[in-house]
């Protein structure tokens, strides 16, 4: 049997009445009772009492009747939902953007309410309302404290762009088929915002209602956190800074919907990541993830789209085993496998008849230094005058760390520091290419013959490679030519611009 506190205090009739004192009990022993009894009677100054709940009057009526008297403030005319019994729900009295009402039978003996926001209120005991009732239920108490939510990506382009200030916002001039935050309309992400008095988006969130968490908030962050929270949803960040997340504190396993920006292959319009580390690609959609997927054959991901709004893919490379952007993914014939450029550059070349990538280890170099395929060799004749290319000497890399100067770095040749140029198999001697010259690297190779005299050599580091116990076979014309090749090849891959006409940079 359960005991609860009284004050005895006159009803103004000259008798004395039990008043139960709400913030103590109930007690699930008289003795409790009594010795708290004791200690208020002595802190308010006035005789505490323990009764029995069993023997208490009747509560029901008591709140019935202050609500019909105008002692509490009942709920206003627009919260038209069925009330649910012996709640007796009306606004708090101090804070009448709140809900108060009785939660059981005992602490209705004791006359204590619990308060809940509006929208707690509802998400507990009106599960089943849809979005729309439920947001007109809440600005029926609270018009700057309720809660909307936008799903669709129409819904979410709108709150960006008319929202509080951001990367995102609608200041921006973004040059693609749809706004950068559409992704997140794909069924899983909502954003989450409310608006002022006057009817303006004063804060937004995004948020995953199915799991109850929500992430970064722009604009009022204090009342949006505070109403996110009253709806059971949870903060997953440390703080509310750019950096207040970590790599668990993210929303992991949420689609986002797969929109080409239709410019570039393997390029999606993709918004900054506030609280999403990848994304990986599930054919027709992503789905975050705080890690890359799995490197194996046809894995791939996406990243933050950052402020442009967009991101490529970066897919598995069998060959380097590691990502690399989708785009520059090219077939290897031979092996069959698609192999990213660096694989390429460093492991493969193209048949000079057919044009195919080949891997070194099929291609075959005839007599007049030309690699071809196994199948454009097969009709060389005499068979002894083609031999089996092995793997050469690994690609030259362009490399530097200022813009007036470029390193090629291979154990044979390399280009030395000429201040404001480089000279590397000129056009004629001593013509110099300046870093951000414009060439056309079509008349550049027809041009280019390498010898000893016009290429920079480092003699020490020739020595060395010379010495090397690995070393099978001398320098040659030949061996200078192929050298040539694939420096040249290296440059056409790391400049930027147009195939026909490119510009030198440094990486």
């Amino acid at each position: 049997m359960s005991f609860f506190l009284v004050t005895l205090e006159p009803d103004g009739k000259g008798n004395m009445v039990d008043v139960p004192i709400p913030d103590y009990g109930p007690y699930d022993k008289g003795s409790d009772a009594a010795k708290h009894a004791k200690v208020l009677t002595e802190k308010l100054g006035r005789k505490v009492q323990p009764r029995r709940i069993a023997q208490a009057a009747d509560w029901r009526a008591r709140q019935a009747q202050r609500l019909a008297d105008g002692t509490l403030k009942p709920l206003p005319a627009k919260w038209d939902v069925k009330p649910i019994k012996d709640h007796f729900a009306h606004l708090h009295a101090d804070d009448v953007t709140n809900i108060a009402f009785t939660e059981n039978d005992e602490l209705g003996v004791i006359d204590r309410v619990t308060i809940l926001t509006a929208g707690r209120y509802l998400s507990r005991f009106y599960p089943d309302l849809d979005n729309d009732k439920r947001n007109k239920l809440i600005a029926a108490i609270d018009p700057s404290g309720e809660v909307y939510y936008a799903t669709t990506p129409e819904e979410i382009t709108r709150i960006y762009k008319e929202g509080p200030s951001s990367c995102m916002d609608g200041s921006k001039n973004f040059n693609l088929p749809v706004w950068p935050t559409a992704p997140y309309g794909a069924g899983d992400l909502a954003v989450a915002y409310q608006v002022n008095a006057r009817g303006r988006i004063q804060s937004r969130c995004v948020c995953w209602p199915a799991k109850k968490q929500f992430g970064r908030v722009f604009g009022d962050f204090q009342r949006m956190r505070a109403s996110m929270e009253s709806e059971g949803f949870t903060y997953i960040r440390t703080d509310n800074s750019v950096d207040g997340n970590s790599s668990s504190e993210c929303f992991d396993g949420a689609r986002l919907l797969k929109i080409p920006t239709g410019r570039v292959e393997h390029e999606y319009v993709m918004p900054y990541f506030d609280d999403i580390k990848f994304a990986l690609d599930m054919g027709d959609h992503f789905v975050t993830a705080l890690e890359k997927p799995e490197g194996k054959l046809g894995a791939s991901y996406i990243t933050t789209g950052s402020t442009a709004g967009k991101s490529d893919m970066y897919r598995w490379c069998p060959k380097l085993k590691n990502f690399h952007p989708a785009s520059h993914f090219r077939h290897v014939h031979g092996v069959n496998e698609e192999w990213c450029q660096e694989a390429i550059n460093i492991h493969g070349a193209q048949c000079e008849v057919t044009g195919e990538l080949w891997p070194y280890s099929f291609l075959v170099e005839r007599d007049d230094g030309s690699l071809v395929s196994p199948n454009c060799a097969e009709g060389d004749k005499p068979k002894a005058k083609t031999k089996k290319r092995g793997r050469p000497p690994r690609a030259p890399r362009i490399s530097g760390t200022h813009a007036d100067l470029v390193i090629i770095d291979d154990p044979i040749i390399r280009a030395a520091d000429w201040g404001d140029a480089i000279e590397y198999c000129p056009i004629e001697p001593n013509i110099n290419i300046n870093v951000g010259d414009q060439f056309d690297a079509h008349a550049f190779n027809r041009h280019v013959s390498a010898t000893l005299e016009n290429v920079v050599i480092d003699r020490e580091a020739m020595m060395d490679f010379l010495r090397s116990p690995s070393l099978t076979e001398t320098i040659q014309q030949q061996h200078i030519d192929r050298m040539t090749r694939q420096i040249d090849e290296a440059i056409e891959v790391q400049v930027v611009g147009d195939p026909f006409v490119r510009r030198i940079r440094a990486a």
